[in-house]
């Protein structure tokens, strides 16, 4: 999917501004058929064990590259460009053909002594405590060892189903959206992601002295030099990125009182959804179903502070915030 969108914005009972999702990226494969990078940064990628391109979430054909889980991958050599600092986001699709544990996006390779490490991502690792998506990061301060951090999100990673993922690293803040749904988060304070310009960025496996080759498909992976809004998340969990003329905004979900105090009003123009509140450290304080297009949520048991609201219904996952005094 080469198509660039603009994104527009989502109505809450605060003003959102419009954005660009393809502002800032540092890499994007849209594996339409080849490997290249569509950012206009050159980290093209190139293709080791035979990876095919077959059909994409919507069925077109081409439009997506599929691991064979014994010894596909696809490498990209190393560049300042897609080694991040301390504010990155990493978008991506795919579709395991099983689930057991694996890795799907890393950059970490040794040079010499050096090892390079940044991050990885996978899923449904043994060795981690909780089982779903994992985004590891690397603190040690030299590139020299291993001294990482994982944050996972708990929900295991089924076979055969499409996911959207969204990854998002800020100063020692990690967040993990799935379907574009805040599912896993972490804050590991005044800690500084190690800064390593050398090692490979390899997609469908770990690194190339410690292979977990990933079985199924990848598609949009993209990674940007920012952290993407709850807007942007969204959009790219609800569908293809369409063009700009052809795109339509979701429907404006309505949040108040805000500040709240007592009680807070949620309303959306579908009849029908469910509603999940959760608070700053991104743990669930409550699990609601709206059947007649509004509710109302009692917060007075909740501590005074901000909180996220994730409002799903058939078409649209949407996101909104209230602040409880």
């Amino acid at each position: 999917m080469k198509k660039l969108a603009l994104l527009l914005p989502i109505l809450f009972s605060f003003q959102v501004h419009a954005q660009n999702i393809d502002s800032a990226m540092s890499a994007y494969y849209p594996f339409d058929g080849d490997y290249l990078d569509y950012s206009g940064n050159g980290n093209h990628g190139a293709a080791h064990g035979g990876p095919v391109f077959v059909n994409d979430q919507w069925g077109n054909p081409g439009k997506a590259l599929k691991f064979d889980g014994v010894d596909d991958f696809v490498e990209i050599q190393p560049s300042s460009t897609i080694s991040p600092k301390d504010t990155f986001s990493i978008a991506f699709r795919f579709r395991a053909y099983d689930n057991r544990g694996t890795f799907m996006i890393s950059k970490h390779s040794y040079f010499n002594t050096v090892d390079n490490y940044q991050f990885n991502i996978g899923f449904n690792l043994p060795v981690l405590p909780a089982a779903g998506m994992f985004l590891a990061t690397e603190h040690d301060g030299n590139c020299t060892s291993i001294v990482s951090s994982s944050t996972t999100t708990g929900d295991t990673i089924r076979e055969l189903q499409w996911y959207s993922v969204v990854m998002k690293y800020v100063h020692g803040v990690k967040s993990i959206y799935v379907n574009g749904v805040l599912a896993g988060w972490q804050n590991l304070g005044a800690v500084a992601l190690d800064t390593c310009d050398g090692g490979l960025l390899i997609i469908g496996d770990h690194w190339t002295q410690d292979h977990y080759f990933f079985s199924g498909v990848m598609d949009e992976l993209r990674f940007y030099k920012r952290i993407l809004t709850d807007d942007e998340i969204a959009v790219y969990a609800n569908g293809p990125i369409a063009d700009v003329e052809n795109y339509q905004p979701l429907e404006p979900v309505q949040i108040w009182p805000n500040p709240a105090t007592s009680v807070v009003n949620i309303s959306i123009p579908q009849r029908e959804g469910s509603v999940v509140v959760f608070n700053a450290y991104g743990q669930i304080v409550s699990r609601s179903e709206i059947c007649d297009g509004t509710i109302t949520l009692p917060v007075s048991p909740l501590s005074p502070g901000m909180y996220g609201v994730q409002v799903k219904t058939k078409e649209h996952v949407i996101s909104g915030r209230f602040m409880k005094e």
